[in-house]
């Protein structure tokens, strides 16, 4: 089964370099294989390099109409690329709460076109972020898509680096 690699953030933890180096180097990715598409929000908006719009289209800030468009468009890329991974990437999805509604929609949109939905979590090593009330994910242990790691490559005893072998 093809992979679909669904980057949620966490905010600040260098997503918009990997959304810049993604986006600028959609060809490239291409030709190895690997979808990163362009979903913009509506007609003749300015495209962006991350996926922004279809998070609030899920987390329901936008309009219903614009969920259907951007799904729409999210099939259509899915339906016509020959890649075997695409990759979707929006920090703000760490904030959708597990499991919901839009994530079954998102992992049907992708197990309908033959990919298995994979989760990736970035996040910054413990003495950098500060301590928190609440947890900005829970994943329970039923029922749930059960994430599998990239690559984990130690790089001191203080953090760690999830990378996929572009």
């Amino acid at each position: 089964m093809r992979r679909a690699i669904v980057h949620i953030g966490t905010p600040r933890t260098a997503t918009s370099a990997l959304q810049f180096f993604l986006a600028r180097r959609r060809r490239a990715l291409a030709e190895v294989g690997i979808l990163y598409p362009e979903l913009a929000p509506a007609a003749g908006a300015e495209p962006r390099g991350n996926h922004k719009a279809l998070g609030e289209a899920l987390d329901g800030r936008r309009p219903r109409r614009e969920r259907a468009a951007l799904f729409a468009a999210l099939d259509e890329a899915l339906a016509t690329t020959t890649a075997d991974t695409v990759i979707l990437s929006y920090e703000g999805l760490c904030q959708i709460g597990w499991p919901r509604r839009p994530w079954r929609a998102l992992g049907d949109a992708f197990a309908s076109r033959g990919f298995a939905m994979e989760i990736l979590l970035t996040v910054k090593p413990p003495k950098i972020v500060a301590p928190s009330p609440k947890p900005l994910l829970t994943v329970p242990t039923s029922n749930a898509v059960k994430p599998r790691p990239l690559m984990m490559n130690a790089v001191d005893s203080d953090s760690a680096i999830a990378s996929p072998s572009l």
